[in-house]
């Protein structure tokens, strides 16, 4: 890590959500202690209800804290039916998936567990059963309260016979009991509750002549407000076309990558003067959360940065540079956790992490799979006559398939398993100019997958049908298509974002392919990237010498 001082933007009032929210709230609980005819509310349920709150906007650190602090367990569900009625049908894997958004009493968790393992046994799975009960944590709960249950319960998988006496599938009681734990509570229920509190305060003429809050707390709750707004952008089913920050570099100095972490906490940039760098997408700011950007001691290497990627759970952000070299970096401690040097020849231009592995291209025309722990590599997939630009991983049934796009004017799809080449693609020119060197390859959530190949049109390629291009998403002047994003949110591809040499940005609906906005980049010469960010309405452009923005 190395340390440089950035060129940002102006800051606004950074106010956060809990300050904001625990200013307000305490100058109305004074107000209400005044009141003699008020109404009682329990402290338990004014936690739960801030933290549903908090999740709705995602603040799951924050979330987290707060049921810590105040060791009232997150038990809010918005349809508390569907989980109740899912154990009750005995649906174990809506059951589970519902559990993932609560912290339920580990006695209760053991109890669903356990019933689980019990319906698998009564099937014959006995195996599955096994697996379960080995990785529960929560059935220690059983172990140590009620051992001859806890026995039982193991003969019952290993004899595999049938279930033993004093256990039995009791469905019905666990619904029962999902029932009495959880709390159903509607969105945004905190903002109606505040609201109602107001409205009866008029009615009853209590209503303070000198205002219910004081100017600080006042522009803390609109910021507040503001930025709940953001957040329920991602609702919003308009295009970005609005710039809302930009963020310089320097005079000598600009981004050669930009990309999302999958969580939407930072958007991440690589420079060609070496340094990687976080940002914040609602502040446009450097997240000086972190202790080493707070500290100036930011993340680089000796080259330019030409690509990022973070893992699946955004917990390792991989770089490459010019150089040729790869490092593994922990967002969190800003440590690298491994190095490897001379990964490609003459540079790594394009990288993703599958599960345990890192897959790259180069300008060695190679795509490359690494062991993210040993840095050892494993595969060597060659057959590309250029430098390979874009690599991306497809869903597939029962494979792990990979699509790599490169100057030769081809997408190939490869077997990671075999390493065997699947399929070559190669599309057709759009007009006699184009060049046709694939810059970019998007996977969709359906399965298909989007290539940007330097022409006049962004093609949607169908694996279902050999690779057939399906759609096409044409620029309306004939102009060069560079680089391309789509809009995902919520799973499902709204979206489809071209940005051009002639710095314009057009945006198509995914389903008709139908244009519906351009905008145009004033800023800096030709754009070098976009991408979109993975649950707002957000698009981050970087330009070549110039910055990058952030357009909403």
């Amino acid at each position: 890590m190395a340390s440089r001082k950035r060129k940002q933007q102006p800051e606004a009032e950074n106010v956060s959500l809990n300050d904001a929210y625990s200013t307000t709230t305490r100058e109305l609980q004074n107000l209400e202690a005044a009141n003699k005819k008020r109404a009682t509310i329990a402290e338990t349920d004014l936690v739960l209800v801030v933290a549903q709150f908090l999740k709705e906007l995602k603040y799951f650190e924050t979330l987290k804290c707060l049921e810590q602090e105040s060791l009232v367990p997150f038990v809010v569900t918005e349809d508390k039916n569907r989980i109740v009625n899912a154990a009750r049908e005995r649906k174990w894997t809506v059951v589970l998936q519902e559990m993932k958004q609560v912290s339920l009493s580990p006695k209760l968790v053991a109890f669903v567990h356990e019933q689980i393992i019990l319906d698998l046994c009564l099937s014959g799975d006995h195996e599955t059963a096994k697996a379960i009960f080995l990785k529960s944590n929560a059935l220690s709960q059983l172990k140590e309260g009620e051992r001859d249950r806890y026995n039982a319960l193991i003969q019952t998988i290993q004899q595999k016979q049938k279930v033993r006496e004093g256990l039995k599938l009791e469905s019905d009681k666990l619904a029962r009991l999902l029932e009495e734990e959880l709390v159903e509570a509607q969105p945004s229920e905190l903002l109606r509750l505040i609201g109602d509190a107001c409205k009866w305060k008029k009615l009853n003429s209590e209503w303070p002549s000198k205002g219910l809050i004081s100017r600080t707390t006042a522009r803390r709750a609109k910021t507040l407000i503001k930025q709940v707004e953001e957040e329920r952008a991602s609702e919003d089913t308009s295009p970005a076309s609005k710039c809302f920050h930009s963020i310089s570099f320097g005079s000598s100095s600009y981004a050669e990558h930009v990309a999302f972490s999958p969580d939407g906490t930072s958007v991440v940039t690589g420079s060609v003067d070496g340094f990687v760098e976080l940002w914040n997408p609602s502040s446009g700011k450097l997240r000086t959360d972190l202790e080493y950007q707070k500290n100036e001691a930011l993340l680089m290497h000796r080259d330019a940065v030409l690509c990022l990627t973070f893992s699946t759970d955004s917990k390792y952000l991989a770089s490459g540079c010019k150089a040729g070299s790869i490092k593994v970096w922990d967002v969190q401690t800003g440590k690298c956790v491994k190095k490897i040097k001379g990964a490609h020849k003459n540079g790594v231009l394009s990288i993703k992490f599958v599960k345990e592995q890192i897959v790259s291209g180069g300008y060695d025309q190679l795509v490359k799979v690494f062991g993210m722990q040993s840095g050892i590599m494993l595969k060597e997939l060659r057959g590309h006559s250029s430098y390979v630009n874009s690599v991306a991983v497809l869903t597939a049934p029962k494979q792990v398939v990979l699509a790599s796009g490169s100057g030769d004017a081809t997408v190939r799809i490869w077997n990671m398993k075999t390493s065997d080449c699947l399929k070559v693609i190669k599309l057709k020119a759009q007009s006699p100019g184009d060049s046709l060197s694939v810059t970019k390859v998007i996977p969709t959530p359906n399965g298909e997958i989007l290539v940007c190949n330097r022409s006049s049109a962004l093609s949607l390629l169908d694996p279902k049908k050999n690779f057939e291009a399906i759609k096409e998403f044409k620029s309306p002047q004939q102009e060069e298509f560079i680089s391309a994003t789509i809009d995902i949110r919520g799973g499902n591809a709204k979206f489809v974002y071209g940005a051009t040499r002639e710095k314009s940005i057009h945006c198509f609906e995914f389903g008709t392919g139908k244009l519906v906005k351009s905008i145009t980049i004033e800023d800096g010469n030709e754009i070098i990237g976009i991408e979109h960010h993975p649950s707002k309405k957000m698009i981050s452009v970087i330009t070549l010498k110039g910055p990058m923005k952030l357009i909403i």
